[in-house]
């Protein structure tokens, strides 16, 4: 079944490249000396949108979570939970993904800024 929205050439042509950091399965564990070992995580360039939230989105978001640093991510493959994305010199951790791939060719997720 075809997707109602498609995308996918408003992404080739407007989209920039990011690096997605995302973590390494079991990314923690202890040496044999019982210290704790952190695996660096995966890195890849995706191509996709970052853009920031509306003033609507930021105004109405429950509890207040969500800042003017926060960002709306757009890319055509999927992106793990947690991941980190760079931008700019800045860092964005992906929270959740809004799943509309029934819809659309794209993937939209919410990233939290630092800041």
């Amino acid at each position: 079944m075809p997707k109602h929205f498609q995308f996918k050439r408003l992404i080739d042509r407007f989209g920039i490249q990011l690096t997605i950091l995302e973590p390494t399965e079991g990314s923690t564990g202890y040496g044999p000396n019982g210290k704790k070992i952190n695996q660096s995580p995966t890195s890849k360039v995706v191509i996709g949108v970052l853009t920031p939230l509306s003033k609507d989105e930021i105004r109405h978001a429950p509890n207040g979570t969500y800042s003017v640093h926060d960002r709306n991510l757009y890319t055509l493959e999927p992106v793990k939970p947690k991941s980190q994305v760079e931008h700019e010199g800045k860092r964005y951790t992906v929270l959740e993904i809004e799943d509309y791939t029934a819809y659309t060719d794209v993937y939209m997720y919410l990233a939290k800024g630092a800041g």
